[in-house]
């Protein structure tokens, strides 16, 4: 088994790769990715993870990511959307 190192120019794309892909998997209600608004999941998100796995790498999880922003309905501040 070999060890592979990365320059600090792929590490700073990776970190930008997952910042983009936790924008693009949280979806509305219906199904659609926030961002794009193309059904899940949307080619974006695929090319993110593709680019991601070329560099042999997973995708990091991070708890929480997928959480929708809350909204502001009726006046009521912090209430999500799926209240």
């Amino acid at each position: 088994m070999t060890t592979t190192y990365l320059a600090g120019t792929a590490l700073a794309e990776l970190d930008r790769l997952h910042t983009e892909l936790y924008a693009h998997l949280i979806t509305d209600p219906n199904g659609r990715c926030h961002v794009c608004h193309q059904i899940e999941p949307c080619h974006r998100r695929g090319t993110i993870t593709q680019t991601i796995l070329g560099y042999g790498l997973l995708p990091r999880r991070v708890p929480g990511a997928t959480t929708p922003p809350a909204t502001h309905r009726s006046g009521t501040p912090g209430r999500s959307w799926f209240d």
